[in-house]
């Protein structure tokens, strides 16, 4: 449940600097704990579970940003954290992540106005998962995750066209008629 007032978390991305993925190149579940702490990423977690929680399908989420940049890409993962820490990420690389640009989903590009509010649908997510009691959902949200897709330099040039680099602060919307929120397929047993 989003609060009534509106509110905002924010986050600065460097793309000279970008998230690196810590699992580059390796597959399974492994554990992305250290996402919580790494500069550049944001994260929100519910409390512990009083019972399990079963997610199974396509996950929406609604993200309302405000930029200080004219393009910025924005990645989503849904994480499963269990009592101890462990953070495993359930996200398909290149399904959680959206370029702000292309937020219409358009041909042509679509660059920002620094300072206005934009509604962002990841809506390409997708996991089936027991959130098993006492562990939590975690959201990690960040600007790049390389090597995983192309980065987003912040200028709003394609890095195809030049290597200058830039920085964005994003702010994540989290109430009132701008709450950010991340819509899951809930499963009855």
């Amino acid at each position: 449940t989003a609060p009534a007032a509106e509110g905002v978390a924010a986050f600065t991305s460097d793309a000279a600097h970008p998230v690196r993925d810590p699992h580059d190149g390796e597959a399974g579940g492994f554990d992305f704990r250290a996402l919580s702490t790494t500069r550049g990423v944001l994260t929100f977690e519910a409390a512990p579970l009083d019972a399990d929680l079963s997610v199974v399908g396509p996950i929406t989420a609604e993200m309302y940003i405000t930029v200080d940049a004219p393009d910025t890409d924005l990645w989503v993962k849904l994480l499963d954290v269990a009592p101890d820490g462990t953070a495993y990420n359930l996200m398909s690389t290149g399904l959680d992540v959206l370029r702000a640009s292309y937020r219409n989903r358009a041909a042509a590009r679509e660059l920002l106005t620094p300072g206005q509010v934009y509604r962002l649908d990841l809506d390409t997510l997708m996991t089936a998962n027991r959130f098993l009691r006492g562990h939590r959902l975690r959201i990690a949200v960040m600007a790049s995750f390389v090597p995983n897709m192309s980065r987003n330099l912040h200028t709003g040039r394609l890095e195809s066209e030049s290597g200058e680099t830039g920085v964005a602060r994003i702010m994540v919307h989290t109430g009132g008629a701008h709450a950010s929120r991340l819509v899951l397929p809930v499963a009855k047993d």
